[in-house]
């Protein structure tokens, strides 16, 4: 239904960072999972500042978190993401490509280190402890473009 509503339309990006829009035509801006696996975060930033309108709102989601315990065991397995962010890196290069961070907090936690009846003793314990930094595996933001006068 939702698909329908929206009407979505798909096309192949021609380059790393080209995306095949006219300037300013979009309110909304979704990566969702993308951004780390972009060729060149920055210059996708720039792509995605050129078509936003006047204010638009970028919503960034699932981006890598840098001190995440889940990517630390996967990049000793040689796997997990070839980019991370953190908290502040991430509002500083929101900040640097023309947008203001509006929201930007934690999206994911609890790695899955532990399965079956245990797991539910540690979301108590996790609860407990009030969600410690290293249990985090994914930053989510939303950020408005920036106009300079």
């Amino acid at each position: 239904m939702f698909r329908a509503f929206s009407r979505p339309q798909y096309r192949q990006l021609k380059g790393a960072t080209d995306l095949p829009y006219p300037d300013e035509m979009f309110d909304i801006v979704v990566a969702s999972g993308v951004l780390e696996h972009t060729a060149m975060d920055q210059e996708a930033l720039k792509g995605v500042y050129r078509i936003l309108k006047p204010h638009g709102l970028l919503a960034l989601s699932y981006l890598p978190y840098r001190k995440s315990l889940t990517e630390w065991r996967q990049r000793r397995r040689g796997e997990g993401h070839r980019r991370l962010y953190d908290w502040n890196e991430t509002a500083t290069l929101l900040k640097r490509h023309g947008f203001y961070s509006i929201d930007l907090r934690f999206q994911t936690f609890v790695p899955d280190i532990v399965g079956g009846a245990r797991r539910t003793l540690f979301h108590r314990l996790h609860a407990a402890v009030r969600y410690p930094w290293f249990t985090h595996n994914a930053l989510c933001c939303a950020a408005r473009k920036v106009i300079v006068m």
